[in-house]
């Protein structure tokens, strides 16, 4: 039952969250820069620990250890397909971060005053983590996949840089399920 002073309280919450959403545009605004630094910067490809650093150029050209490897057509043009849909992996993440970062101070509060400090935290994060593993990211994480697999397959030099592991789609297709079926 909701009493006076628990509408006071959310009132005071949701003004609190109106304050202190006036940093969101500085913080969408960051999101977009780093959108636009990522599309602009090489592609920086993991690797185990103790190999050498590589990347992909927004051209598709690659570096091993600071050298240029030599490309065939159409080993660039596979660099380039993997690039693309790297860039839509990292272009749905920072969709999910900003839409994370435009929420989460409305949501805490109001769990707060509604249901009570300890679950707060623990509902923000099943929303942060519902709002990650989307359908679409999962869909992109599995394209990124079969994109690096193709990738090695015509530039084996890459392979030491491509984590075969599943384990990001596994954890994706996981939190989606999960997600789906708790809604």
């Amino acid at each position: 039952m909701l009493s006076i002073r628990n509408l006071l309280a959310g009132g005071a919450c949701l003004l609190a969250a109106t304050l202190l959403s006036g940093c969101m545009p500085s913080t969408t605004r960051q999101m977009q820069q780093a959108r636009v630094d990522a599309h602009h910067s090489p592609l920086q490809l993991s690797a185990e620990h103790g190999k050498t650093h590589a990347s992909i150029a927004v051209d598709g050209s690659v570096i091993i250890d600071k050298k240029p490897l030599p490309l065939t057509a159409q080993q660039r043009a596979a660099t380039l397909a993997y690039r693309k849909v790297a860039m839509h992996v990292v272009d749905l993440s920072l969709d999910s971060a900003t839409h994370v970062v435009r929420y989460a101070i409305p949501h805490v509060l109001f769990d707060l005053v509604f249901h009570g400090a300890e679950s707060a935290g623990d509902r923000e994060e099943a929303r942060a983590k519902a709002a990650i593993f989307t359908p679409d990211f999962c869909s992109a994480l599995g394209q990124l996949q079969q994109q690096r697999q193709t990738l090695v397959a015509q530039v084996p030099q890459l392979a030491p840089y491509s984590d075969q592991h599943s384990d990001h789609l596994d954890e994706c297709q996981s939190h989606g399920a999960t997600t789906v079926a708790s809604r």
